[in-house]
């Protein structure tokens, strides 16, 4: 009787090299994009949250030294009632709201307005790396 031979078996494994030559399989680059914008998040937060106590910690002390939050609306609400009712007359509800978003933005102190940049464009970076990496 003849024994039949049994050959090895052998797999070939396909991956990707990167430019130094170093072997990296696809889903490793997903992982890998994916780990970079939850790194990117927690970052980006964390020195929004910073801006944001420190210029509250800054303000507090020069708003105790100087007492100026009589003058923090120079327009009284009364007029900007009449202003839009006007406005919304002539262009529609979706302007007044635009124009009461930039209201509110403007009325925000800077520290307030960069933490909200910083904290906006983190969030959409790491979005971005997230769904590429997935």
């Amino acid at each position: 009787m003849v024994s039949p031979v049994i050959k090895p078996l052998r797999l070939e494994t396909r991956n990707c090299a990167n430019q130094n030559g170093s072997v990296a399989e696809p889903h490793m680059k997903g992982a890998r994009l994916y780990l970079i914008g939850l790194i990117i998040l927690v970052l980006g937060l964390t020195a929004a949250e910073s801006i944001y106590w420190v210029g509250e910690k800054a303000a507090t002390e020069t708003e105790a030294s100087e007492q100026s939050s009589e003058l923090s609306s120079p327009i009284p609400y009364d007029n900007l009632k009449g202003a839009d009712r006007n406005i919304e007359l002539a262009f529609g509800k979706t302007f007044v709201l635009i124009i009461d978003v930039e209201r509110w933005w403007l009325a925000l102190p800077k520290y307030q307005q960069l933490a909200l940049i910083v904290a906006t464009a983190t969030i959409l970076i790491s979005l971005t790396c997230v769904v590429i990496g997935r």
